[in-house]
């Protein structure tokens, strides 16, 4: 299509000796294709998490960046991916959200992600790649099973795809499925999510004291959802209701998750990053008349007359 343009975007993650050389090859390719390159390296520094998340979450935050107005992102995601990404949401207990596995278009940093070979397979795209003399890397990494992710692919589903030969495409059915749920609970609720959010973006409790649980957790996890935050376990909806919402009222409880925290505020539930080491941190307000903006991302203060 003359109306689209392309560029690539490569993440080195810095986790192989090899990633050097993947830059290379990627150069090369695209300087062939005549292609525009941006080579984005990223560190891993996310606490609580493994290295296949944490890099997962340094990939999609360097493709956020780098994304210009216009612009969607594309990936190369399969069906084989979508096979394994439900069994991973499978295995951690996951609900319709989880299970809706990757989606063929989603939004994705005020623009859309879209995977167009979700329905191939691995085998198919290799065939076609052959045929077609591309040359590829392989990420020596793929072979180490300690990794979920490799450990399904290496060892879990050929041994179901050799029982049941159209396992991944009815578990592309049913991850459809569940997203198809996901979205009309998505619908039902929005009423109820408008009602307890406010202008802020926090929730408020009262809204929500008379609803059923089952409820209350969807709307708080449709809330959450809306500050990009990652899903919580079911356990943690509970703490984040008795723990938080429901603390005594002279308490100020804190719910840490990863990075962020959950805290009670005027009978509402705040989402914020976690801040260490600033209790004693000096700014100087250079003239009351301008807001001091706080350091770490806290905001800003501003005195106002009355």
């Amino acid at each position: 299509n003359p109306g689209v343009t392309l560029r690539a975007i490569h993440v080195h993650h810095g986790l192989s000796a090899n990633a050097d050389a993947w830059v290379t090859h990627c150069e090369n390719v695209c300087q062939q294709w005549q292609v525009p390159l941006v080579v984005e390296r990223v560190q891993l520094a996310q606490e609580g998490l493994g290295i296949e998340a944490q890099a997962r979450q340094a990939r999609y935050q360097a493709f956020a960046r780098t994304l210009l107005p216009g612009e969607v992102l594309v990936s190369a995601q399969h069906l084989d991916d979508q096979c394994e990404t439900f069994l991973l949401a499978l295995k951690r207990g996951s609900g319709p959200a989880g299970l809706s596995a990757m989606g063929e278009v989603s939004e994705f940093a005020g623009t859309r992600l879209i995977r167009p070979l979700l329905a191939r397979t691995r085998g198919e795209l290799a065939q076609w790649a052959l045929a077609h003399g591309l040359r590829w890397i392989e990420d020596e990494s793929n072979q180490d099973d300690s990794y979920d992710r490799n450990f399904l692919r290496l060892r879990v589903v050929p041994l179901l795809q050799q029982r049941w030969p159209h396992f991944a495409e009815a578990t592309a059915r049913s991850a459809a499925l569940c997203a198809e749920q996901e979205s009309l609970l998505d619908e039902l609720l929005a009423d109820d999510l408008a009602h307890c959010q406010t202008s802020q973006g926090t929730l408020q409790i009262a809204p929500m004291l008379a609803m059923s649980d089952a409820r209350r957790a969807a709307i708080i996890r449709r809330w959450l959802a809306g500050q990009n935050a990652p899903m919580p376990s079911r356990d943690a909806l509970v703490r984040i209701w008795q723990e938080v919402a429901l603390a005594r009222e002279d308490a100020s409880p804190c719910l840490r998750l990863g990075a962020f925290e959950i805290r009670r505020y005027q009978s509402q539930l705040w989402w914020i990053k976690s801040v260490t080491g600033q209790s004693e941190t000096i700014v100087p307000w250079q003239t009351w008349l301008q807001p001091l903006e706080l350091p770490a991302g806290l905001g800003s203060v501003q005195l106002t007359a009355g």
